[in-house]
């Protein structure tokens, strides 16, 4: 009698002991695994606006019209999209990616996120929050190429025989709506040396800073320069906020010639476009 209450005593102990493992051990996995399955919603969701970004042009939609370049129509934007409609694998618009980091749009998400674009030249575009501290982030890292379109000026095809002609006037008919780039290069072997005096956006005269860059072999130089090859590479940047940009209609660039003889007439700016491609990265980073 007494062995078998002994024996009742200690399976009514191992039992107790049992209940009270297992139910902290299914306590503690419930702690962990909740987390986990938080993470992984947000790691979907956070591949899922990347695929958006880099595989979609966006949409914009106003009751009656509709279209991708939602970067020409920013009240109306439905989402974003990133992608320039190019055949290439990830080919991202540059103009897109400037529209996005200039506005208030967001990204088609409910999410906290971090948005960074770089480029092989340099450029960096940053578009959300600051990353926060002691939080679960899960963060996309992808292989991009973006795509911008510049004018590509021929020195030598501006050479003429008219001496009283020593400027270039590059006229704009649309309004831009990223930065200005200006490549102008294979000049007239017969007229080396001269010299770029000036160059004037719609009347006011630039100078190197904030809103106006030259480059002379990708050095940046200030103005006056003298070219001595035939051959050298000069790239003239206006940035989109510079003063002088209309915005919203036509402009036009002077640059004076100083020793070297240019053609009557003008040129444009968008019948001179060259697309460039550059290599980049886009890093997401998306938590609650």
């Amino acid at each position: 009698m007494r062995e078998s209450a002994q024996t009742s005593l200690d399976f009514l102990t191992a039992i107790t002991l049992f209940s009270l493992v297992t139910g902290y051990a299914v306590f503690n996995l419930i702690s962990v695994t909740a987390p986990i399955n938080d993470f992984e919603e947000v790691y979907k969701e956070a591949e899922r606006i990347t695929e958006l970004l880099i595989t979609s042009p966006g949409l914009w939609e106003n009751g009656s019209n509709s279209g991708n370049d939602w970067e020409n129509h920013l009240n109306d934007v439905v989402y974003v999209g990133l992608n320039s409609g190019d055949l290439y694998l990830n080919a991202l618009s540059e103009e897109k990616i400037e529209a996005l980091s200039n506005s208030d749009l967001e990204l088609n998400t409910s999410f906290h996120y971090r948005l960074e674009m770089t480029s092989e030249r340099g450029d960096i575009w940053i578009i959300g929050e600051d990353l926060p501290e002691g939080r679960e982030i899960a963060k996309i890292v992808r292989i991009i190429t973006t795509v911008f379109e510049r004018a590509v000026i021929e020195g030598n095809e501006l050479a003429g025989p008219n001496p009283e002609n020593d400027k270039v006037l590059i006229t704009m008919n649309e309004p831009p709506s990223e930065d200005i780039e200006i490549i102008i290069t294979n000049f007239d072997p017969s007229q080396i040396p001269f010299k770029i005096n000036y160059v004037k956006l719609n009347g006011v005269q630039q100078s190197n800073g904030e809103y106006f860059h030259l480059y002379l072999n990708e050095v940046e130089t200030e103005l006056p320069v003298t070219i001595s090859s035939s051959d050298a590479v000069i790239r003239i940047v206006i940035t989109l906020d510079n003063p002088s940009l209309n915005l919203s209609g036509s402009n036009e660039i002077e640059i004076k010639f100083v020793d070297y003889l240019i053609k009557e007439g003008t040129v444009s700016y968008e019948e001179s476009y060259e697309r460039v491609f550059s290599r980049g990265v886009m890093t997401l980073w998306m938590w609650r």
